[in-house]
């Protein structure tokens, strides 16, 4: 940055000021204060401008606008080590005060500092490089600390099975190993301790590997097992087996059928606005001097009328379930095909007159009448559609 001489003394331009929308204030306030070329007449009269500066900065600012300053002071001028520096960095806005920012700043305006001024920056410096040690080692003591174990679905489903049905399977194991043959009926015993379709695999593989064990004493598959199980009969060994058969079906079974009856996620529902978006229609046509109902009827309606002026057609919709119409883009939908109709009037003034002031029941006597060929409609609107009326 070049530098100007003002009598014999050398300067670096001001500073680009800090953007504060604030600023529009300056009209009041009067603008950052210049000490470029000023002298000041005695102690009094420096004292007194720097309070009017402290003023406008203190107005305008606040200490944390000025914490870069500072740390660029500690490396320039202190040459604080890059450790240091980032010590400075990590420090809480609120150690830097804004009486020391504003010093460096009048100072880069052409204010000289006293050594009591500067003494103040660098007490300041030093607040902040404590405050910043501080979080330094607050977030090494965080991150020594033992991170608490996330406990995932899979482990809280784990942890439900062996509270509930495992935990009674292996109280019965140990009386089956004594001689008693309690029973158990796993089906209805996971479904009255509410457990998921997922449960079933912690079930059914506790059972097998029992099961396995079992059959490599009964096979003679390994001498381990055969001596293990050597105080066992094998009509015992065999009852056994099928005491851990059972126990796996009646967990295959509830885990399919709980999938297969869980409840579906209901479709949110499309919100009024977001159905008429972009649905087209005509508001008004004088010439037939009909006007349409507001659009918004025709979401939940169970019965639909509408007249396209330039086919001089009118269609009569009904809907396919007692939930109603809905709208997507510009088509209406939820209508049953069956029993809508659409059919060209030959004298419109006298027919859309009767429709309008008929019951629901007469207007589809009358529209019945209508001697004009039926058409299937497709649930299209546009333009040159009148919304005559609706029935809920």
């Amino acid at each position: 940055m070049a530098t100007v001489k003002i009598n014999g003394k050398t300067f670096k331009p001001p500073k680009k000021r800090i953007a504060n929308p604030m600023m529009a204030d300056e009209k009041y306030t009067g603008e950052e204060p210049s000490f470029i070329e000023v002298e000041f007449k005695d102690e009094s009269d420096r004292r007194l401008s720097l309070m009017k500066a402290f003023g406008y900065y203190n107005y305008y600012y606040t200490g944390k606008h000025f914490k870069k300053d500072l740390i660029k002071y500690a490396k320039d001028e202190l040459k604080y080590a890059k450790d240091k520096l980032a010590l400075l960095d990590i420090a809480p806005d609120w150690n830097s005060e804004l009486q020391s920012g504003a010093l460096l700043r009048m100072r880069s305006r052409g204010l000289t500092l006293l050594d009591s001024e500067l003494l103040k920056i660098q007490n300041n410096v030093q607040k902040l490089l404590d405050a910043g040690t501080r979080k330094s080692k607050e977030q090494v003591e965080e991150d020594d600390k033992p991170k608490s174990p996330v406990t995932t679905i899979q482990d809280r489903i784990r942890n439900k099975v062996s509270e509930t049905v495992l935990g009674d399977l292996e109280d019965m194991l140990d009386e089956w190993i004594l001689g008693k043959s309690p029973q158990i009926d796993v089906y209805e015993a996971m479904k009255a301790a509410i457990l998921p379709a997922q449960s079933s695999k912690h079930i059914i593989k506790w059972a097998e590997n029992h099961l396995v064990e079992i059959q490599g004493a009964i096979n003679k598959d390994d001498p381990q097992l055969v001596e293990g199980y050597s105080h066992l009969t094998l009509k015992r060994k065999k009852e056994f087996v099928s005491w851990f058969e059972s126990i796996i079906a009646d967990a295959q079974r509830f885990g399919t059928n709980t999938k297969t009856v869980r409840k579906a996620r209901a479709k949110k529902p499309v919100s009024l606005e977001k159905q008429l978006s972009k649905l087209k229609y005509l508001k008004e046509s004088p010439e037939n001097k009909l006007v349409s109902i507001n659009p918004s009827l025709i979401i939940g309606a169970t019965e639909l009328w509408t007249y396209n002026v330039k086919y001089k057609a009118l269609t009569r919709y009904i809907a396919d379930s007692g939930l109603g119409f809905e709208i997507k883009g510009t088509t209406l939908t939820k209508f049953d095909q069956s029993t809508s109709q659409s059919r060209t009037l030959r004298k419109p003034e006298e027919t859309l007159s009767e429709v309008l002031s008929s019951s629901k029941t007469k207007a589809a006597k009358l529209f019945a009448s209508l001697t004009t060929k039926p058409k299937e409609p497709n649930g299209r609107m546009n333009e040159d559609t009148i919304i005559l009326k609706v029935t809920k």
